[in-house]
């Protein structure tokens, strides 16, 4: 608990059991911390027209607004919560029934505390590979459902779309760059924010960053002409139109790996929340680099001697998603309404 639950739990608590007389139906409340919940949780959402979403603040709500998705503010007193985070002080009633959801593919780090996710009554994962790890874990609540934020790469609608925005780039390949947050130890940020200049005239340069990076970062790489930097939350479609993803230790490499399209990661030291089992499956799977001018001669390499990972994506998508891709909000949605059914 944090200091904030022990202060809010009883006054929250009595305002709960008194609007629960009142209410005829179950309250269901999809709770957005960021636009970014919104966005991994929307797939799920066409097939759950009882939720309501409630903002974190003005800022989400506004934030939300370009979605066409009307929201209320935050404070919410729900008898079925869905959220992305860990925020049980805003909901410390214990009879509200609790479904946590990722957003982002896999534990491209070690797990968090079990004690977090066991406070969900349940908490999907992205596959059951990935279950039976929290539970080695000691996460007791953890079910599967892969990533349901990834239908979109799969939608015929939304590939035209991304196709129609790809002619937007001239016809030099596309090179995505990722960053996880440079204060986690285990981001590679530093190794190539002040060179992307080398790359810019020969590939289209595109970069998506983790929200908290250090400004520092984000002024140096705003400041070149012909880098593309990504302020969007939704980056389906720079994953889509890129041929190419450098990273380091974030999700997004599990994102991008189910479009088997080349990844090259930069070798970081194993400390903190990485372990050395994360560092195995990123050798396996990517093009591994130690430093910025490794990158062109592994896409040269990949051009004349063709992608030698192909055949390894595969293991590892099942590793990290359920199967088959592509209609995974659906049936996630399913899985929610049944579990409110019997539950509550």
């Amino acid at each position: 608990m944090v200091f904030s639950e022990y202060i809010l739990k009883y006054p929250y608590t009595l305002i709960w059991k008194i609007l629960k007389l009142f209410k005829k139906n179950k309250e269901i409340v999809f709770y957005c911390d960021d636009e970014l919940d919104y966005i991994c949780f929307k797939n799920d959402l066409k097939y759950l027209p009882d939720v309501k979403i409630v903002a974190k603040n003005k800022k989400v709500q506004n934030d939300l607004l370009k979605y066409n998705i009307e929201s209320k503010i935050y404070p919410a007193f729900p008898d079925v919560l869905i959220m992305a985070r860990h925020s049980f002080h805003k909901f410390p009633a214990n009879d509200i029934y609790k479904i946590g959801v990722r957003h982002g593919v896999y534990h491209f780090k070690n797990f968090i505390a079990a004690e977090k996710f066991n406070r969900f009554d349940v908490y999907f994962m992205t596959s059951k590979t990935e279950v039976e790890e929290a539970k080695e874990h000691g996460i007791k609540t953890a079910a599967s459902c892969s990533f349901p934020k990834n239908d979109d790469l799969f939608d015929e609608e939304y590939i035209v779309e991304y196709n129609k925005f790809r002619k937007t780039f001239d016809e030099k390949e596309i090179i995505l760059f990722s960053a996880t947050w440079d204060k986690s130890g285990v981001s590679a940020v530093e190794k190539w924010y002040d060179k992307l200049d080398l790359l810019k005239d020969k590939y289209n340069i595109l970069v998506t960053l983790h929200p908290w990076i250090s400004e520092e970062y984000i002024n140096k790489i705003k400041s070149y002409k012909n880098v593309y930097f990504i302020d969007e939350k939704d980056i389906n479609r720079y994953l889509y139109i890129s041929d190419y993803l450098v990273g380091d230790t974030s999700s997004i490499i599990g994102e991008y790996c189910c479009l088997k399209k080349p990844i090259i990661t930069f070798r970081v030291p194993v400390k903190g929340r990485l372990v050395q089992k994360i560092v195995d499956m990123l050798e396996d799977m990517t093009y591994r680099i130690d430093n910025f001018y490794e990158i062109e001669k592994v896409i040269e390499s990949i051009k004349s001697e063709g992608d030698k990972k192909l055949n390894i994506y595969d293991k590892y998508i099942n590793i990290m998603y359920d199967m088959p891709l592509g209609e995974m909000g659906k049936k996630r949605a399913e899985m929610i309404k049944e579990l409110i059914d019997k539950n509550t």
